[in-house]
């Protein structure tokens, strides 16, 4: 492959390079690229890439290519809703509701399987209230889970 480097993003402990390849940028995973070429030409490409805009609604390191960001609203207990206020979920996360038993966070981010990951690792301590698409999604990774002890 000859890309382009643009930059290196850390995720839960692994590297990543983000480079152009062509027409499109791509995601690399630094401990499965065995070995780099310098070429002795310079790619004198008009490269498109600002950093924070390619991230800004992600919440690990898969870009959905065109999709737009969602208004996700997940409910926490009030014992884990103090944890996910001192360690955000993402840069996006407000709160939009609290009482004495639950706290509501909104974030605008993409519903990319990493997040949905993160979403099921909290287990019971979690309930998506919106979208509805994510409330599915994240029913379906559950029955998924049961039905391997079937």
């Amino acid at each position: 492959r000859i890309v382009s480097p643009l930059a290196l993003k850390e995720y839960k402990n692994r590297w990543y390079l983000i480079a152009q390849e062509k027409e499109m940028q791509k995601i690399f995973g630094l401990e499965r690229i065995l070995k780099v070429d310098i070429l002795p030409e310079k790619r004198d490409e008009n490269i498109e890439f600002n950093y924070e805009d390619k991230f800004l609604h992600c919440f690990g390191i898969q870009v959905p290519n065109g999709d737009k960001p969602s208004k996700v609203i997940l409910e926490f207990n009030k014992k884990q809703a103090e944890y996910i206020k001192t360690l955000p979920m993402h840069a996006s996360q407000k709160i939009v509701f609290e009482d004495e038993k639950f706290t509501h966070f909104e974030l605008t981010i993409f519903i990319t399987s990493d997040f949905v990951s993160e979403l099921l690792s909290w287990n019971n301590q979690v309930k998506v209230i919106q979208p509805k698409s994510l409330i599915q999604t994240i029913k379906k990774k559950l029955q998924e889970n049961l039905d391997l002890y079937n």
